[in-house]
């Protein structure tokens, strides 16, 4: 905790917060709140988002509450499809306003509330906005201004679906040796021969960023829309997987067989696709964690209604000590991870100038800046696991139930987090190597 002297100048900081980079401000604003251990938490805390509009994370959350919470067993089951639920909607978020896009003040905070919010109700559902935001967030940021009118405009509207080609069958968690995707020249145009594993949104995509390597071994990214929008040209989708978690979205391998590329579609520059993967992977992660947090709200909240109302000797079981303690355990975890996730992914819009202007230090980008957001990822894992097996403790045999069980859909979900933004015993091998490195 912070001290009484250190605290008043902070206050007196905040008086003209715009002087204040926003990654500092909010860590300072987070690390000065007092936090209390209480049984039945507030949506949010009112001063965690400080200088920012909660409408957005209010309705993002009620639309979650309704619409997707009462189905969660469904779609996990396969027994609803998530895409009519959507129905298109909230696509526009974090996408510039300019090409029809939304985000009140900071894109990553408002993309960061979404995937949160989303995964309250169904982490499936939030799966489908990580593919479609890993698109149009790289095109937003490297694209030519075609390419940011032809997708964007139409990505925004939810008229068109992205997806995001970086892993292939050989490179797993590490891009830089995915040597699954190659391409070579061919007069001007690239052709593109191989293929992409574990896709997101692959068998409904209308267009995807994927990353090839060429005769030099360096990566380029190309943009390359499906064999149907490409008119005879074009990415096939493979069988969709059925995953132990995630079960309601759609993820199946991409295939390429003399797939040419213009040049007009080639994203950034050629040999310098790299960079833009793990720019992506950046911001990426930063969502997955607070996909997490969500799945530990809706935890916390199962566990909280069912310790309520369900009795030992007459009495509701919030009252055994022991329950209590696991709930504010529950609790201090949210907190915890609020305050390190939005911090994050207000320092997400500095990362953004930087890796931007930073056009051939590949290594810089990938070891440096992700270094935090990966540790974070670790300790959501390990944190969503952990209220996992409390709520499970807590909910007794029901929460084994698959048919009927929230808690059980979470805990199938846990494991997919575990891979997927990059394997937790890789990234924590590349956190070790740039501790080492600097």
């Amino acid at each position: 905790m912070l001290s009484t002297l250190k605290q008043h100048k902070i206050k007196k900081l905040f008086k003209d917060p715009e002087k204040i980079p926003g990654s500092l401000a909010l860590r300072r604003k987070f690390l000065e709140k007092i936090t209390q251990p209480y049984y039945g938490r507030k949506l949010i805390d009112p001063d965690f988002f400080a200088f920012y509009d909660r409408s957005f994370f209010e309705d993002t959350r009620e639309a979650s509450r309704t619409v997707l919470a009462p189905n969660t067993v469904k779609i996990h089951r396969k027994e609803i499809d998530v895409l009519p639920l959507l129905d298109g909607k909230l696509a526009e978020v974090g996408i510039p306003k300019f090409y029809g896009g939304y985000w009140q003040k900071r894109k990553y905070f408002n993309t960061a509330e979404l995937h949160e919010n989303m995964a309250y109700g169904s982490s499936s559902a939030a799966a489908y906005f990580v593919g479609n935001g890993l698109f149009s967030n790289a095109v937003a940021l490297y694209g030519t201004q075609q390419q940011k009118w032809m997708w964007l405009p139409q990505i925004a509207k939810g008229r068109k679906i992205g997806c995001f080609g970086l892993t292939g069958n050989d490179g797993g968690s590490n891009p830089a040796f995915a040597r699954s995707l190659r391409y070579a020249k061919q007069g001007d145009n690239f052709i593109l021969n191989g293929s992409k594993s574990f896709i997101t949104n692959g068998p409904i995509a209308n267009i995807s960023l994927v990353f090839a390597t060429g005769e030099n071994n360096k990566i380029t990214a190309f943009i390359v829309p499906s064999k149907i929008e490409g008119r005879g040209t074009g990415f096939v989708a493979g069988k969709p997987e059925d995953y132990s978690g995630w079960r309601g979205s759609k993820t199946s391998d991409i295939f390429f067989d003399d797939v040419p590329v213009a040049p007009e579609n080639v994203l950034g520059s050629v040999d310098h696709g790299l960079k833009i993967a793990f720019h992506a992977l950046f911001h990426m992660r930063t969502n997955i964690q607070a996909q997490m947090l969500g799945l530990i709200e809706r935890a916390y909240d199962e566990s909280l209604t069912y310790v309520r109302t369900r009795k030992f000797r007459d009495k509701p079981l919030i009252e055994i000590p022991g329950v209590k303690d696991k709930i504010m355990r529950m609790a201090s975890i949210i907190d915890e991870l609020q305050e390190k996730i939005y911090s994050n992914a207000i320092a997400g819009e500095d990362s953004d100038r930087v890796m931007v202007l930073d056009t051939k230090n590949d290594r810089f980008v990938s070891s440096v800046m992700s270094a935090g957001i990966s540790r974070l990822k670790i300790l959501a894992c390990e944190r969503l696991n952990e209220v996992a097996k409390i709520a499970t403790g807590l909910q007794g045999a029901q929460a084994l139930q698959e048919e009927h069980s929230v808690v059980s859909v979470i805990r199938a979900d846990a494991s997919v987090y575990q891979i997927v933004a990059g394997s937790n015993d890789v990234l924590q091998e590349q956190v070790k190597q740039n501790d080492r490195w600097w």
